[in-house]
C-alpha cells in the first residue's frame, strides 16, 4: 500500500515542518485541505501550529511525498532538488520535484518543457524553499 506523506514549507516562519494532522473539505471548488497541523522540524518538534482553511493558501506550501527514496535513502518531496545521474548516457542535471495533475505522475523536471521520470541515480540536496540557488532553471 501506499504511504501518504505530507511536509509543509511556512512562508511566514520560514521553517519546514511535518504534517501531523490535514483536514480536507469540499468548498465548492473541489476539494481542498481545511486544517493541517504541522510539527517545525528545526526545534526537534518542540512547537506546532493549527493552520486554517483561509491561512492555508497564504501560508504554507503542502507538499506531498512522492513515495521514492533517493540513493542515500532520503524520502523525496515536492519541492526537492535533486541531483540527477545518468550512468548510462553520462548526462547529469539538477532538478526540481513537480507534480503533474494531468498524468497522475511525480517527475523531475528542469524546464517548462523537458522533464524526466525517477530513474537511475538521483540525489536529495535541497529544496526550492531554502535552496533556490541550486536551481539554474528559470522558472
Amino acid at each position: 500500500m501506499r504511504e501518504f506523506k505530507f511536509r509543509a514549507w511556512d512562508k511566514a516562519l520560514k521553517f519546514m515542518g511535518r504534517v501531523v494532522e490535514l483536514s480536507f473539505a469540499d468548498n465548492g471548488k473541489g476539494v481542498q485541505p481545511v486544517v493541517a497541523r504541522v510539527q517545525n522540524l528545526r526545534d526537534f518538534g518542540q512547537v506546532e501550529h493549527y493552520v486554517t482553511s483561509d491561512e492555508i493558501k497564504n501560508q504554507l506550501y503542502i507538499e506531498q511525498y512522492t513515495g521514492l527514496k533517493d540513493k542515500n535513502g532520503v524520502e523525496i518531496y515536492e519541492g526537492d532538488i535533486v541531483e540527477y545521474k545518468s550512468e548510462m548516457v553520462n548526462f547529469h542535471n539538477i532538478a526540481k520535484v513537480v507534480y503533474f495533475a494531468d498524468e497522475a505522475t511525480f517527475a523531475f523536471t528542469v524546464s517548462k518543457n523537458a522533464y524526466y521520470t525517477p530513474s537511475d541515480v538521483y540525489e536529495v540536496i535541497g529544496n526550492i524553499h531554502e535552496n533556490p540557488e541550486l536551481l539554474e532553471v528559470e522558472e
